[in-house]
């Protein structure tokens, strides 16, 4: 097994840096159309945990569009975006907040309200994590009202907005959490099923609710729920 995932970063890598090597060669160096791909390509190291290699693509990915696009501009903002998960993903809080908020100001600027929405996503999570739970409150808040204007009720990413804030609430030991988990956990159901692992979290996040506010029958549903999706 770590033979083959050896083997599928290395065959991945060799696409990527050859498909990078290509544009460069037709195209130059500061190709535009290179910020996609170095995008790509850091999500890609980061999933094989090589960070170091995953911040150098992004920054000459940052390098490119700045110099290509000027630094208000929504790719421009794409590059810090994916720069916040990066950092987020490390746990360098400080950093992930000062990317996104920059990412955040530049969406802002631009009237670009369907990835404005993701700014909020990471921003309420920053927040929680600093302890800052009315700021946490009020993006997840922001996140859930504008997904469901451009993406619908019924879209996955509402359901993630409402987990968050529905997670915020357990926390705060807030009753309002119940029906707000329940439609997060409606939406994913309908759109995969009873027992698919997309549906996790926000079980995790009811069961968390039933623990402090009683219940022992719809307790018992969730844990077991949860056993079925951890067998499958």
């Amino acid at each position: 097994e770590i033979a083959q995932t050896r083997k599928n970063y290395e065959d991945g890598e060799k696409y990527f840096l050859k498909s990078i090597e290509i544009k460069e060669t037709n195209m130059g160096k500061n190709n535009n159309e290179l910020v996609p791909l170095f995008l790509t390509l850091g999500g890609f190291y980061q999933a094989f945990e090589k960070e170091d290699k995953a911040l150098e693509v992004y920054e000459k990915a940052l390098h490119i569009s700045k110099e290509k696009n000027g630094d208000e501009n929504n790719v421009t903002a794409d590059v810090y975006f994916s720069i916040g998960k990066y950092y987020y993903t490390l746990k360098n809080y400080k950093k992930a907040e000062e990317a996104f908020l920059r990412s955040f100001s530049i969406y802002d600027k631009n009237k670009d309200n369907k990835k404005i929405v993701f700014s909020y996503d990471y921003l309420g999570l920053l927040n929680q994590q600093k302890g800052n739970l009315v700021d946490a409150e009020s993006y997840f808040r922001l996140s859930a009202k504008q997904k469901a204007l451009t993406l619908g009720k019924t879209s996955l990413e509402y359901a993630k907005s409402l987990n968050n804030l529905g997670s915020l609430y357990v926390m705060q030991e807030k009753k309002e959490a119940e029906a707000i988990l329940k439609e997060a956990f409606s939406i994913c159901e309908k759109k995969f099923g009873p027992e698919h692992t997309s549906l996790t979290p926000t079980i995790k996040n009811l069961l968390a609710y039933y623990t402090k506010f009683p219940n022992e029958a719809e307790l018992q549903k969730y844990t077991e729920l949860l056993t079925k999706i951890n067998r499958a």
